[in-house]
């Protein structure tokens, strides 16, 4: 009975090698195709002893389908679609060679939020970071779902509030505040808002070369207003 139990499955794994390739001894706990260095270097940082064992390799989303054909899926994935045509169709193409239980990280250059609900929600991926990616970006999003971990929402909403001040008028708290915020943007990689409480004389706006309104001064008089006025998009 035994010999023919042990037939059955080599059988089974000769007619099935997808069975023998995936088995848990021979699975990486993460194997990321990058296409580039820049992006490499910001995801193995940002990844730095949260996963040991991880493997990189240069290519993007057409060079994991080719690699996974052959090779054992491995725990987590992460994908690079920047430059490639359709990558919804290639997502779907590395369903066909995964196992399903594999977590499916993407890099992409894709900004949009319609292009990160049609991933995450339609597609099955487990995030979504746009380039350029951060440290601190590929550690607060990537490390959980890689790690098993589930993000707390309420808690993950990491924004502060810094007030710059001035004694008195000329001495250089526009230009802080606005040097500030622009070193901000660039660091993170994320949105900052600029507000200028000073609302009738105000320089921030001429300082980034935006056309001056008064914008938050008919917001705070008008407070049942939503037209354009209230829409203008700040530093980025």
């Amino acid at each position: 009975m035994l010999d023919n139990g042990l037939d059955t499955l080599l059988a089974l794994e000769t007619a099935v090698p997808g069975a023998a390739r995936d088995s848990s001894q021979a699975r990486l706990p993460l194997l990321a195709f990058v296409a580039n260095e820049q992006t490499e270097s910001a995801l193995r940082d940002g990844l730095l002893n949260a996963v040991e064992g991880a493997e990189f390799r240069r290519g993007t989303i057409l060079h994991a389908v080719k690699h996974l054909a052959k090779e054992p899926t491995p725990r987590a994935l992460v994908v690079d679609i920047s430059g490639v045509d359709c990558p919804l169709g290639h997502l779907e193409n590395l369903a066909r060679v995964c196992t399903p239980d594999v977590k499916v990280l993407v890099i992409g250059e894709d900004a949009s939020v319609g292009f990160y609900r049609d991933l995450v929600r339609n597609m099955g991926v487990a995030e979504y970071l746009h380039k350029p990616l951060t440290r601190d970006n590929v550690a607060r999003l990537f490390v959980p779902p890689i790690a098993g971990l589930t993000i707390d929402t309420s808690a993950s909403r990491t924004g502060c509030v810094i007030a710059v001040c001035g004694a008195r008028g000329g001495v250089g708290t526009s230009t802080i505040a606005v040097s500030l915020a622009q070193q901000l943007s660039s660091t993170t990689q994320g949105h900052v808002a600029l507000l200028d409480l000073h609302l009738r004389q105000g320089t921030t706006a001429l300082m980034l070369g935006v056309p001056p309104a008064g914008g938050l001064r008919t917001a705070l008089e008008s407070p049942d207003r939503a037209d354009a006025l209230f829409s203008r998009s700040g530093l980025r």
